[in-house]
């Protein structure tokens, strides 16, 4: 699948109505995606949310020195 558009990102500072086109034009592209592309990103965007979430709980539960890989994958 070839894509003519290509995507460049850079840190530059844009003023608000520079970040309102981009932001519409970005919105745009995302609205048209095929159903397959659009599920992986939201499949993936619900790992991530998850992998979060484990982290999180890990952080706050705290691990013990003496906890193996096992029982750290069976809490997951």
């Amino acid at each position: 699948m070839a894509d003519d558009r290509q995507t460049t990102i850079t840190l530059d500072s844009h003023l608000p109505p520079e970040v309102a086109i981009r932001a519409e034009d970005i919105g745009a592209r995302k609205g048209n995606l095929d159903f397959l592309s659009m599920f992986m990103l939201a499949a993936l965007a619900g790992a991530f949310i998850a992998l979060g979430a484990v982290f999180y709980t890990t952080v706050v539960t705290g691990i013990t020195d003496n906890t193996d890989s096992e029982e750290f994958l069976r809490a997951c």
